[in-house]
């Protein structure tokens, strides 16, 4: 998903796909094409040898069950809520691994 002053840049076979807002989050579609429904109907469609690719054609025939926006929303939420939490653990790995590399180093400088 691409953050709305996020800049990107792509080459061909890749669908820039805006979802309707009013109709379905952005967040919600984003985690939902890697349902692993969603994974094996492009795996069912995907055409081609060396690199397959879904053309747009059969895209605008997948099957996206789509609750209502209420419940789309508290699923971005929830998903926004996990985030933060992921966030500040990997936050607190990084100090825990900095304070152990730091008490090594002054254990095999004999400061302990």
């Amino acid at each position: 998903m691409v953050g709305r002053n996020n800049p990107f840049a792509f080459q061909r076979h890749i669908a820039h796909i805006k979802p309707n807002l009013e109709k379905l989050d952005s967040v919600f579609l984003s985690y939902g094409l890697e349902a692993p429904t969603m994974l094996a109907q492009a795996d069912r469609t995907a055409t081609g040898i060396a690199q397959k690719a879904v053309t747009l054609t059969a895209l605008k025939k997948f099957d996206f069950p789509a609750p209502p926006m209420n419940r789309q929303r508290e699923f971005r939420i929830r998903v926004e809520s996990i985030e933060r939490m992921r966030k500040t653990a990997k936050n607190v790995v990084n100090r825990q691994q900095a304070l152990f590399a730091s008490l090594q180093h002054r254990a095999f400088r004999g400061e302990l």
